[in-house]
């Protein structure tokens, strides 16, 4: 497994307390699955300094723009830490209607961004991974 993979959760691990979290933001070996993410729940203790980094994370400028959002069907705050194209495809195929209907029209990212688009979007993400995760942990180094 690529450390590249991983170096997001592990900053998170590092500086919040972690109810749950999905590690990997993708693997190597499907790179094109899906555009790379993390999931993950904290615990409240950990609030006030998430939406420091939430906001920190809004100055980002590296070669892709990336967000901390809430799951649009999470019922304990189960937090995605993506590109902003990945917020919006949550924001639109969790837009309309209840869930029976999304899984009807649940469309992949693939077939959302296009072929050309979302293989751009993935290989671009993971090549900003190194310089997020250095971002990430100089503005938590700030807090601290």
């Amino acid at each position: 497994m690529d450390k590249n993979e991983q170096i997001i959760s592990e900053i998170i691990r590092f500086y919040f307390e972690v109810e749950w979290m999905r590690v990997t933001m993708y693997h190597e070996e499907c790179r094109y699955r899906y555009i790379p993410f993390i999931s993950y729940r904290i615990y409240d203790a950990s609030k006030i300094k998430h939406n420091y980094l939430i906001s920190a994370l809004e100055a980002y400028e590296g070669k892709m723009k990336w967000k901390i959002f809430v799951h649009p069907r999470s019922t304990r705050q189960t937090y995605i830490l993506s590109l902003l194209e990945t917020n919006e495809w949550y924001e639109k195929i969790y837009s309309e209607g209840t869930e029976s209907l999304i899984r009807e029209k649940l469309i992949s990212q693939n077939d959302y961004f296009g072929n050309k688009r979302f293989t751009e979007l993935c290989d671009n993400a993971i090549e900003d991974i190194p310089a997020l995760a250095r971002y990430i942990q100089s503005a938590m180094k700030q807090y601290i």
